[in-house]
């Protein structure tokens, strides 16, 4: 892929390290007037739908696992949203044109991932012991396996290496010997009156609609949801640009 030109924002990308290497690269660039984002609109637009899926993501393990899977889970989620919208197919609007990912549009190659190797993000998973996994003898009456939170893939393994962090040790690393469990049955909620996962489960409702909204035109979403539901689906994605 040729670049020929950056829309940039102010900060980093006026540095004269990155300026200098822009003109070496024969390219060029423009920059976002300081306070007007919306100037950089296509990327505004991209951070914005990123954030909502993180935020889904996030909420939805939340509520299934509040004991381990708290806030602090934030970045390891927006990682996981950006490798979905990088490396999941999306529809072409002809016929003829082929379900590509936008990287394998950019890069010319086949995805790292294959959508097979994703599961539920925040779940329950069970990482074999190192020394069984390298055949080597183990304690009988320990445990062969620790409990852990899958949160994504890592960059630099297979696709089918997966990234868990250790509740036990505050650790995260890549594992391979996994079994994951997508539907959270081996944990106990911790809000048995099932408030918390119904209040969620609104909230993660209406996130997803306000994607739609924000992917399609206005009526092909209000012609199925109420005047109520419209208007909370619009305050939720614009409300807070309005105060």
């Amino acid at each position: 892929v040729n670049i020929n030109h950056y829309r940039c924002d102010n900060g980093v990308y006026i540095s004269k390290l990155f300026t200098t290497h822009i003109s070496i690269e024969g390219q060029s660039q423009s920059f976002s007037g300081i306070g007007a984002h919306w100037q950089n609109a296509l990327a505004e637009r991209y951070i914005g739908v990123t954030t909502l899926k993180a935020r889904i993501m996030l909420l939805h393990a939340m509520s299934r696992w509040p004991d381990v899977v708290t806030g602090e889970f934030w970045s390891f989620a927006y990682q996981f949203a950006v490798l979905l919208h990088n490396t999941l197919p999306r529809s072409r609007s002809t016929a003829n044109s082929a379900d590509e990912s936008p990287y394998e549009t950019f890069t010319m190659s086949d995805s790292p991932i294959r959508p097979e190797d994703f599961h539920v993000f925040g779940s329950p998973c069970f990482v074999l012991e190192p020394n069984l996994a390298d055949g080597n003898p183990h304690p009988k009456w320990q445990e062969r396996c620790y409990h852990g939170v899958y949160v994504g893939h890592s960059p630099k393994h297979a696709s089918n290496v997966a990234i868990v962090f250790n509740p036990k040790t505050g650790l995260v690393s890549p594992a391979f010997h996994v079994v994951f469990d997508d539907e959270f049955t081996s944990v106990s909620n911790a809000d048995p009156a099932g408030k918390l996962q119904e209040q969620t489960l609104a909230l993660i409702k209406s996130l997803v609609q306000a994607i739609l909204w924000h992917h399609t035109e206005a009526f092909s979403v209000t012609k199925q949801l109420s005047p109520d539901m419209v208007d909370a689906v619009r305050w939720t994605y614009h409300g807070h640009n309005d105060s």
